[in-house]
């Protein structure tokens, strides 16, 4: 089965569903417990393809935070 193509839905975002669910679930959820996108779409009321576009912009918000530090200490690491 194919889902859908991602799509930006700043209505999700406005009601507060999602970062209300994600909340509840980092609170509940034991450490090291793994749960599907289903899973956590389902707790926050939206889809599995809005969490997959949430994962993915996380994921590349982190490995652009991890680039810029590792320029800035080789930047340092010059200067001595």
């Amino acid at each position: 089965m194919r889902e859908a193509p991602l799509r930006f839905d700043p209505e999700e975002l406005r009601d507060g569903g999602t970062d209300a669910g994600l909340l509840l679930l980092s609170l509940v959820t034991p450490r090291g417990v793994e749960l599907s996108q289903g899973e956590i779409a389902f707790v926050c009321g939206c889809s599995k393809a809005y969490i997959y576009l949430v994962e993915k912009r996380a994921k590349e918000k982190l490995r652009r935070a991890l680039m810029r530090r590792r320029e800035v200490r080789e930047a340092v690491g010059d200067m001595d």
